[in-house]
């Protein structure tokens, strides 16, 4: 019983000392209440400065165009390419020759970003699954890559499917594997 008398007098003793000491540093009522821990300010997001050019260039806010390429992993020039917001840059003149020349030429007049809306892209007019099977996927469609990456893709298909992936100007133009 002793002991816990000692005890309870030593608590009330050290909360009455802390409750003193809190007392002297606030004065009035305010003694009385625990003090209040201030949430630290949420730290400004940082925007990558070339994202931010681009999303003054278009209009958007670069908090939003930052948000869309931290969650899509995208460039910042691919994203706004691939949502349509901006055209990507001018094709280098075609560097195409020969057969493959002819070919783009029967194909899309020569054009590596043609979009007609048909379902083929690119100078080759080569469709979706063609270019999920033959083309660089680090551009959506091949109207969005460069020539090189159009030649490159119809190349290989040309050697896995022959000139029949081309069934009109593979033949007019005289492609052979």
């Amino acid at each position: 019983m002793l002991v816990r008398i000692a005890v309870a007098s030593l608590l009330v003793t050290t909360f009455a000392t802390a409750a003193s000491a809190s007392a002297q540093e606030m004065p009035g009522d305010a003694a009385m209440l625990p003090s209040r821990v201030e949430p630290e300010a949420a730290a400004e997001p940082q925007i990558d400065p070339e994202v931010e050019s681009l999303a003054n260039d278009v209009g958007l806010e670069p908090i939003k165009l930052q948000g869309a390429v931290n969650s899509t992993k995208a460039r910042p020039r691919a994203y706004l390419i691939s949502e349509g917001l901006i055209q990507p840059p001018a094709p280098p003149p075609l560097t195409v020759s020969g057969i493959w020349a002819a070919l783009a030429q029967c194909e899309s007049g020569g054009n590596p970003r043609t979009n007609t809306g048909n379902g083929y892209f690119g100078m080759f007019q080569e469709d979706r699954a063609f270019w999920a099977n033959y083309g660089n996927q680090a551009y959506a469609r091949p109207d969005l890559a460069p020539p090189h990456e159009q030649l490159a893709a119809a190349q290989r298909g040309l050697a896995r499917q022959g000139p029949g992936a081309w069934p009109v100007c593979g033949r007019r133009v005289g492609l052979t594997r």
